[in-house]
């Protein structure tokens, strides 16, 4: 039976969402740490032409960007468990965020890297030689040349794949991990108003956005003005 909407039951549900933020934003912080270390390592490859371990990383990127998230994390979740207990290691006794953190870290890197290797090509082959010709070496041309600029190019992107990283957290309730999507779930089956509970998450969401769009166009104007 439908019942009627009311506005009691989302504030209701607020208290118990608001204790589970923190939860939220340690999965999201982690996923995007390890997207970027993902990332930053598969773009280096890239730009610098590893041999065997380009076409690898291609390979990786292929797939998973290829893959839908949730799927992604199904196949961690299922999979790795399974495939380790082959070789006689049983990992099944691990939380379910370590493999959102896992799953969506890998996803997320390989995002980052494309957006990285395209900035790392907007700055120029002649800004790089002629930090050659005044004596630099390569490694001091890729950290004082080429990084700056290209963090600046790519933090729009970068700010995007942050807000979308915080909306796939949501998903992480499909392994057991109690945050607030999870929390959500919870409360419309106590209190049998699923349509209020799911609106208060999803402000509780919304909230959260604006926050990271806040700092992100803060940081952009800061590096813009820096840039000049």
């Amino acid at each position: 039976m439908v019942q009627a909407f009311e506005w009691k039951y989302v504030f209701k549900a607020m208290p118990r969402l608001l204790h589970f933020i923190p939860i939220t934003l340690l999965i999201w912080a982690a996923i995007i740490l390890s997207g970027v270390f993902v990332g930053s390592l598969f773009a280096v490859i890239r730009t610098k032409h590893i041999p065997v371990l380009e076409q690898l990383v291609r390979v990786i990127i292929s797939v998973v960007r290829g893959i839908p998230p949730l799927t992604q994390l199904f196949i961690f979740y299922f999979g790795l468990p399974a495939l380790f207990l082959e070789i006689g290691i049983d990992i099944t006794r691990i939380d379910g965020m370590w493999f959102v953190i896992l799953a969506y870290g890998l996803s997320n890197g390989a995002v980052i890297s494309e957006n990285l290797r395209a900035a790392f090509a907007s700055v120029g082959k002649g800004q790089e030689d002629a930090a050659y010709s005044i004596g630099m070496t390569g490694t001091k041309t890729f950290f004082r040349i080429m990084i700056p600029q290209a963090l600046i190019v790519a933090l729009p992107s970068f700010g995007n794949l942050c807000v979308a990283a915080l909306k796939n957290t949501s998903l992480a309730f499909s392994v057991g991990v109690i945050e607030l999507m999870t929390t959500a779930n919870q409360v419309a089956t106590f209190t049998m108003h699923r349509m209020e509970s799911y609106v208060a998450v999803a402000l509780v969401y919304y909230v959260l956005y604006l926050c990271i769009r806040t700092i992100f166009r803060f940081i952009e104007h800061k590096a813009s003005y820096q840039k000049d």
